[in-house]
């Protein structure tokens, strides 16, 4: 008798152990992947992660363009000053997109971002003039061309054209932005080239997209004297895009506030904010004659 006992004890042990070790491997499997550390993340893994933050395969896979509309305001904050408010409209297909933000200022008309599918165009703030961004843009034409600028608001966004894509991803670990730690991903296009440093962020808890740092560095140019030479320096550029305010639309997550931050940092330092916050999304409309700057 107490030998059957003591079967009986032993057994229920056993069981007690292995329903222990089935919880204990379920909650390790749960945990995101940042706690796994850098070395155990595949860069495929965090962009399976990335469009399952975005919404199922099947919503994705439904969506043809985005048309976002909402307010836009550009706000000097090094270099100038005052503020302008005016409206914007995102409109994107899998290998178009127009960010176009239009102001009610003589001197400052507009801000239009365009990849028409063969090439990049930039509107002018006013005639003959682009503002600063629109200048580095328009000479370094890859944002543009491969679908990064606009992030997830645009529909050409790389991760969610892969196979057409193919970009050349190195993840980089965690590194802190904004305070908080993020997952970064090196981004580099299989086609075209730019002097660009571009980096992706994404958050750890869902793996959305919210920041994207554009980099380069100009050298300082030669004087006619080595005393002027002397007093050139080096300009950093920057561009850096900011998502936030993630809301469900149709089945798709997308950030309803956005911001470009155009930064530049030599002899004198300029920095410019358009700050953008989307009210109304749109699928899949009719886009006929859509992809041209207007004023």
């Amino acid at each position: 008798m107490k030998l059957h006992q003591r079967k009986n004890h032993s057994n229920l042990s056993k069981q007690a152990l292995w329903v222990a070790l089935g919880a204990l491997v379920a909650c390790i499997w749960a945990l995101p992947l940042s706690a796994w550390g850098k070395d155990k993340i595949k860069v495929e893994d965090l962009v399976a992660r990335h469009l399952e933050s975005i919404g199922t395969a099947e919503a994705r896979a439904g969506i043809e363009n985005i048309v976002a509309t909402g307010e836009a305001s550009a706000i000097p904050r090094v270099g100038g000053s005052g503020k302008i408010e005016g409206d914007l409209r995102i409109i994107s297909t899998t290998n178009r997109s127009l960010i176009q933000m239009n102001f009610a200022s003589p001197d400052y008309a507009q801000e239009a971002l365009l990849f028409d599918g063969k090439k990049v165009d930039v509107g002018q703030m006013r005639p003959g003039t682009r503002s600063p961004l629109g200048k580095l843009l328009y000479s370094q034409e890859l944002p543009l061309k491969e679908g990064l600028v606009g992030g997830v608001l645009s529909r050409n966004w790389p991760f969610l054209n892969m196979e057409a894509k193919q970009p050349r991803l190195k993840y980089r670990g965690l590194r802190k932005v904004e305070k908080e730690k993020h997952h970064e991903v090196e981004y580099r296009a299989r086609k075209g080239r730019t002097d660009f440093r571009i980096r992706l962020y994404f958050d750890q808890e869902h793996f959305r997209h919210v920041q994207t740092n554009y980099r380069m560095s100009i050298a300082a140019p030669m004087g006619s004297r080595p005393d002027q030479s002397s007093r050139q320096s080096e300009t950093r550029l920057s561009v850096i895009e900011q998502f936030s305010d993630f809301r469900e639309e149709n089945g798709l997550t997308l950030p309803h506030h956005y911001m470009i931050r155009y930064i530049a940092e030599g002899s004198s330092t300029l920095r410019i904010d358009w700050e953008m916050k989307v009210q109304n999304v749109q699928f899949n409309q009719p886009l006929e004659g859509a992809f041209v700057i207007y004023k």
